[in-house]
């Protein structure tokens, strides 16, 4: 069994990178060769070739140079859309870790504070919390504001506050206090109502 928190064997793209330039280095040698142009010239055709852009040739194809170009394109294709799948599995999968080693932060986490939003308001609580020390885990449903709580590393959860089982993976059973700082008055008592029934301390 993989140990939890370690990446998947994901395809890397850095073979396709490779055998990309190398495709590039033989296409310009090889039209170079095959139809007497310039290397400038030549490379040209090769990327031209290789990115499908469709522009036209330099000049009229010999018959190698046909079969060569159907080559690259072949050639060029696979290996670009197995790069890009690569690279996407490798997005997904970091997402996926980073996700994964945020929920064992949290599991590991006792007698820390929870601040539902951060807005301007939570940020500050968020901010006075830190530091002083104190262990905090933020819940928090905008991407954007994700974004800024994961480049600080503070631990979060993406959800919905009002949400039991968004409480619970933010560990409110194990808190020792709840921060509610949503927009809406309504929100923040069901929040306080339902930390209490969670955890009556």
């Amino acid at each position: 069994m993989r140990p939890t928190g370690q990446p998947n064997n994901t395809r890397s793209a850095k073979p396709a990178v490779v055998f990309l330039c190398v495709l590039i280095v033989a296409g310009t040698i090889g039209y170079s060769i095959i139809e007497g142009w310039s290397l400038l010239d030549s490379l040209y055709m090769t990327i031209i070739t290789l990115s499908t852009v469709g522009s036209r040739e330099l000049a009229p194809l010999s018959t190698p140079g046909k079969l060569f170009t159907s080559l690259v394109i072949v050639l060029g294709v696979g290996t670009l859309a197995y790069a890009l799948k690569a690279m996407v599995e490798t997005l997904v999968e970091r997402s996926s870790l980073i996700r994964r080693r945020m929920q064992m932060g949290i599991k590991r986490m006792s007698d820390h504070v929870i601040v539902c939003g951060y807005g301007r308001m939570g940020g500050t609580v968020v901010e006075r919390l830190a530091s002083r020390g104190t262990p905090i885990v933020v819940i928090e449903r905008d991407p954007e504001l994700l974004e800024s709580l994961s480049s600080s590393r503070q631990l979060y959860v993406h959800g919905d506050a009002t949400d039991d089982s968004v409480l619970v993976e933010a560990g409110v059973e194990r808190a020792k206090a709840l921060a509610t700082v949503l927009s809406h008055d309504a929100d923040n008592l069901f929040v306080t109502l339902t930390a209490r029934s969670l955890n009556p301390r």
